[in-house]
């Protein structure tokens, strides 16, 4: 995973419960994990996140679902987490935001084709221009997604760290 933000958050007594909630929002399935991701139809998918956590380890590894205009897409980015302790004893959690192999690999294979292609039917500079275009667009949309899962993140986990627990 190439590892594209980090946080490192503070835990305290109230965050006890961050790792089960986070388990009750995610859809835990492997399929969403691999290469399956890129090449299935529309999935809908009722839960927040999709990935897997582990509650005992205390580390997790989910993806942001519900994007898109129809809101059944997927997140490009995974988010990886696991909560450390440090020499006073304080808890921690680790989280980095990244994109996974099969993403990276997939946008290399894709803006070749376009540049072969490109080449091939248009002319030198025109070609260049369309894959140039093609490039940037791919940055973009990957910047968006990288800032739109950010935020959904940091708002969840603001929400779950003020909820209020059941006794």
């Amino acid at each position: 995973m190439l590892t594209l933000r980090k946080y490192l958050f503070d835990l305290n007594e109230a965050d006890k419960d961050m790792f089960l909630n986070l388990y009750l929002d995610t859809l835990e399935d492997s399929f969403f994990t691999g290469w399956d991701r890129f090449y299935h139809g529309q999935i809908t998918v009722d839960k927040p996140w999709y990935g897997h956590v582990h509650r005992k380890q205390k580390q997790f590894k989910i993806a942001r679902a519900g994007t898109g205009v129809f809101k059944s897409g997927f997140s490009v980015l995974e988010i990886t987490g696991k909560e450390t302790t440090d020499e006073q004893s304080q808890r921690r959690l680790n989280v980095r935001i990244g994109l996974p192999v099969q993403a990276m690999i997939a946008a290399i294979a894709i803006t070749t084709l376009v540049a072969v292609f490109s080449v091939y039917f248009f002319q030198d500079i025109v070609a260049w221009s369309v894959v140039a275009m093609f490039i940037i667009v791919q940055v973009l949309l990957l910047i968006a997604d990288l800032n739109k899962t950010d935020d959904k993140f940091q708002e969840y986990l603001e929400h779950i760290r003020n909820a209020v627990p059941h006794e």
